[in-house]
């Protein structure tokens, strides 16, 4: 760590979520302090969405699932070469995983809640929503609230982004 606040010139950082001595993600959160912009690559190696949703908001630049480098997917690859291209990369594997715990908690969302969900994504209020359904506002926020719960998202602007990567809405 203490070599890497003082180069000058960006690294490529490879680091497992797990580490024997700490978690891998704070590593990363430490290094995306430094002034230097490293570039880094993260082998995630539990399912679950909260190391996949963690990496992005950090940043980093690739996500692989460790599977898929074990198995020799060509993840590893795509991964080193959008690097060196300057753009982003997260394994399908890992997305497929984010899809299918989505679908499930899709399926927990009642047909009134996936209307709401589509007029949400149309930037309605929660009045506008209210009006439109013959339901109370304080209805509308309840549904809404619920809806960001099970998306296991933080506000209405994520909760559109979630839904339309999941196939949610149209």
């Amino acid at each position: 760590m203490i070599y890497l606040k003082n180069v000058n010139t960006p690294h490529w950082l490879l680091v497992s979520e797990q580490l024997n001595d700490g978690s891998g993600l704070d590593l990363l959160r430490d290094c995306k302090r430094f002034p230097i912009n490293h570039r880094t690559l993260l082998l995630i190696n539990r399912q679950g969405k909260s190391s996949l949703r963690i990496a992005r908001r950090l940043n980093v630049d690739a996500i692989l699932n460790e599977r898929s480098v074990e198995q020799r997917s060509g993840a590893l690859i795509n991964a080193l070469t959008s690097m060196k291209q300057g753009k982003h990369y997260e394994d399908p594997s890992l997305l497929e995983g984010e899809r299918i715990l989505a679908r499930e908690n899709a399926k927990v969302l009642s047909e009134r809640q996936l209307e709401i969900l589509a007029l949400v994504a149309e930037g309605r209020s929660n009045r506008q929503i209210a009006d439109q359904l013959n339901i109370s506002v304080n209805t509308a926020r309840d549904h809404c609230s619920e809806i960001l719960t099970r998306l296991d998202v933080s506000n209405r602007a994520s909760a559109v982004s979630a839904a339309l990567r999941l196939g949610l809405i149209p």
